[in-house]
């Protein structure tokens, strides 16, 4: 399902049936979409990320705040 296919859904079903629409947009949400709309009901959809983990292999995040603050100073434990 291409991008366009989701927001022309989403937008229909804003419309029509907004508990479908919240059921949808929250199992878009789950696998990683990012979905937006305007005041006018128009969405936008922004596709997840493909290939970046997001745990190492020490099963750590790999987007972790704490490494800006400490770096590896502490081997990195943090």
């Amino acid at each position: 399902m291409g991008v366009q296919s989701i927001i022309d859904e989403l937008n229909r079903l804003y419309t029509f049936d907004i508990d479908k629409y919240l059921k949808e947009c929250n199992d878009l949400k789950r696998i990683g979409y990012k979905i937006y709309r305007n005041d006018s009901g128009q969405h936008k959809v922004v596709e997840p990320q493909r290939g970046v983990p997001k745990y190492n292999a020490y099963g750590q995040p790999t987007d972790n705040p704490f490494k800006d603050l400490f770096g590896d100073i502490f081997g990195g434990l943090f």
